[in-house]
């Protein structure tokens, strides 16, 4: 097996594991978590990387890919912009953590500089994290309603309010997911 070979195989195991059907249950449409692990299968990672450490860069390229996976669900999801944008920072984050490719496009292991090099992923948005955000922000934000509710804009808000939190916290914003899923679970 070649290295590109692997690298193609281990793309193919995140997008099968990176979105199950727990983290998109409930999204109205049977078929969707097969239209994102289908997507993510075919993503160009070089892109990804070469696009991580610029903001601007970075935003157009997750605003493109959301519009390409919306394009790919079945019809009646096809203006869930919010649960597509979900699915492909689920996908995005278990790329970053996994250890070949972290490797092969040299992401730092220190928390400090790992902190700054994926400081313009965003954090998979979803009701547990939604609310962890706004528990620190009270009344500064407006209602969490739902993933399939959510818009570019108040995506836009909560990223922003993560971003400040997860500064405070030393870490990237995309690793603020692991912060309320250990606290969901009463674990923190």
């Amino acid at each position: 097996m070649t290295e590109a070979q692997f690298h193609h195989a281990v793309q193919h195991r995140i997008a099968q594991t990176a979105v199950g059907a727990a983290a998109l249950r409930n999204q109205g449409a049977r078929g969707i978590v097969k239209s994102c692990r289908d997507y993510f299968k075919q993503i160009d990672l070089g892109k990804f990387f070469e696009a991580i450490p610029n903001a601007a860069d970075y935003q157009r390229f997750l605003d493109a890919q959301t519009n390409q996976l919306l394009a790919e669900f079945p019809v009646t999801v096809r203006t869930s912009w919010g649960v597509a944008r979900k699915a492909l920072n689920l996908f995005f984050r278990d790329v970053v953590y996994n250890k070949y490719f972290a490797e092969k496009y040299q992401l730092p292991n220190s928390l400090p500089e790992n902190h700054i090099a994926l400081a313009n992923l965003e954090v998979p948005l979803d009701r547990d994290v939604a609310l962890g955000i706004k528990r620190c922000y009270k009344r500064q934000l407006p209602p969490w309603y739902s993933i399939k509710s959510l818009t570019p804009d108040f995506s836009k808000e909560l990223q922003q309010k993560a971003n400040e939190l997860a500064h405070q916290k030393g870490i990237a914003r995309v690793h603020l997911d692991l912060v309320f899923w250990r606290s969901k679970k009463g674990n923190s």
